[in-house]
């Protein structure tokens, strides 16, 4: 299972999304937020993880449902946990600094609404399928429950190839097109609209490994899909906004060079020197994803909008992610690696974990 220099693309996409949040912040004229790079970036991330979950399933979980779904709960859950209470200090210390800042056009509700014992339980399961906080203290937690959803999927899709591997992808095909096309029907939850960026992911991954017409194929019809359920479904479900002929152009083409990057990515030879840059820069996307809103937050209200004020959004989110991936990441890789049952070498390739007891 060779290296693939995934990492740096992974934090490019979680810095769009801090670049459409920071209009919270931005002066006057700042328009950035119209070419939705963020919303267009999570569902990238989504068909990155349509690969790379895949991939991970065939090569490392086969037969293993149990550990491909705890492994992925310590990647999720850890994370997020302190991303939550990043976020309740943050806005605990607002309210307490500047009472009148509550609500805002970032928190909704009041300090004793957002601190209500529903509401703090609410968002520590929030990451869960189909629980939902009121008032949440991290919003971008809805991309985790879609990212569970298909993790429970797939889990079942590895427990039937265990005996029938044809059966499993069949399986997971068929559920995936029928969820699609019940959310089409209105008879599906919304986040269902989904399903199409984790398939040409996943595909994708299965083209690269034993290239087909009939996978070319599949493929590209896979592509114009989650094109068109981003433009006609998401983007108008997510924004309030009239985007003219040119946003829109805009849209499409983002879109599709951040849903076709992985795959000249994938298959792309680096040194190991560069397999290891691109891993560490890659450990970031996650907890800059997450950690960044509390920035924003803080930032919001204690200066005034301007170009400086998303400067500092940038950096301090930076630090805070570099912060939260030592001290979450780093005493996990190890139980990771063991329930993965290999072990990561320096540049994130997998090696027996007899080599990591050797080495330990």
């Amino acid at each position: 299972m060779d290296y693939r220099p995934l990492g740096a693309y992974r934090t490019l996409l979680a810095s769009l999304v801090v670049m459409q949040h920071v209009n919270h912040i931005a002066p006057v004229g700042w328009t950035v937020h119209h070419f939705a790079s963020g919303t267009l970036s999570v569902l990238a991330f989504f068909s990155l993880s349509g690969f790379v979950i895949t991939e991970a399933a065939e090569k490392l979980y086969r037969g293993r449902p149990v550990a491909f779904l705890i492994n992925r709960a310590l990647r999720l859950g850890p994370q997020y946990l302190l991303a939550l209470a990043v976020s309740m200090l943050t806005v605990w210390a607002c309210s307490t600094l500047a009472p009148h800042y509550f609500p805002s056009a970032l928190i909704h509700g009041s300090p004793s609404e957002m601190f209500s014992v529903t509401n703090v339980i609410k968002n520590i399961l929030s990451i869960i399928p189909g629980i939902k906080a009121e008032h949440p203290f991290v919003p971008y937690a809805w991309a985790l429950r879609v990212e569970a959803i298909f993790y429970f999927i797939l889990a079942g899709g590895i427990l039937i190839s265990a005996r029938r591997p044809t059966l499993g992808i069949i399986g997971i095909s068929g559920g995936c097109a029928a969820l699609f096309g019940m959310f089409l029907a209105g008879k599906a939850p919304s986040m269902m609209q989904n399903v199409p960026y984790f398939a040409f992911g996943a595909v994708l991954y299965w083209t690269i490994r034993s290239p087909s017409i009939g996978r070319h194929m599949i493929l590209a019809a896979l592509f114009v899909l989650s094109l068109w359920t981003c433009v006609t479904v998401t983007l108008p479900e997510t924004f309030s906004l009239a985007f003219d002929p040119a946003e829109r152009l805009v849209h499409v083409s983002l879109f599709s060079i951040l849903l076709l990057m992985p795959w000249w990515l994938a298959s792309l030879p680096v040194s190991p020197r560069v397999a290891v840059l691109d891993r560490r820069i890659g450990d970031l996307s996650f907890p800059l994803y997450l950690q960044h809103f509390a920035v924003i937050v803080a930032v919001h209200a204690a200066l005034p909008a301007s170009y400086f004020t998303v400067a500092v959004v940038f950096a301090a989110s930076g630090v805070l992610a570099v912060i939260a991936d030592r001290v979450v990441e780093t005493p996990l890789r190890l139980l990771r690696d063991r329930i993965r049952g290999r072990a990561l070498d320096a540049a994130g390739s997998p090696m027996p974990m007899q080599r990591l007891r050797s080495s330990a």
